[in-house]
Formats: structure tokens, C-alpha cells, sequence
């Protein structure tokens, strides 16, 4: 799966992007797909797809952690610095005015 039919299929789920439609786009789409991505490969098995799934919804409370922890971690250095927390803060809060007004 390509990135950009990764971001489609989000878009097309239609519980999905009522919800987190700001999530599938921009910056944080980018992200969720690099997390699925481990080998860095610009697409996705359904290995990928799967395991990344799974992750999210049925891993540990580490794993979770860690995954989020590597969404905001723009840089990759291990750290989150401040500009990067704003930064992913600011893309959740303001990439979907229709989301804040429910």
C-alpha cells in the first residue's frame, strides 16, 4: 500500500473520518504511516498494515506509549523537544475546524 492510498483509505472510512478525518491527513497521516512503515521501505505489506493495527489497538500499555511517543518525536533524536509538541499539538488542534465545533 502506497502512502497515498494508506491517507485514501482513511479518508473513505466513513466512521473513521467523521471522528479523526484530521487525523489521516497532513503531518499526522505522514506519521501514522511511518510508524507502520518499521523498514522504511515508502510502502506497506499487509504485514505492516496488520501488525501496526494491532499495535494500536491491542498492544501493551508500553507499546502504546512508545508509538505515540515516536508520532510526536518529529526528528526521530529520542527526544521530544518543544517545538515538535507544539507542532503536532497545533496540527491536532487546528487541521479540523468541523472537528473542534462538535
Amino acid at each position: 500500500i502506497s502512502k497515498d492510498t494508506f491517507v485514501l483509505f482513511f479518508q473513505l472510512t466513513e466512521d473513521f473520518s467523521k471522528i479523526f478525518s484530521h487525523l489521516s491527513q497532513g503531518l499526522w497521516g505522514e506519521r501514522i504511516f511511518r510508524s507502520f512503515d518499521t523498514e522504511s521501505k515508502g510502502h506497506l505489506t499487509l504485514k505492516d498494515l496488520l501488525t501496526g493495527l494491532i499495535a494500536y489497538c491491542k498492544g501493551t500499555e508500553e507499546e502504546k506509549i512508545k508509538l505515540l511517543f515516536d508520532l510526536y518525536d518529529i526528528d526521530d533524536d529520542g527526544y521530544i523537544q518543544k517545538k515538535e509538541l507544539v507542532t503536532m499539538v497545533n496540527t491536532l488542534m487546528f487541521s479540523s475546524p468541523t472537528y473542534l465545533s462538535s
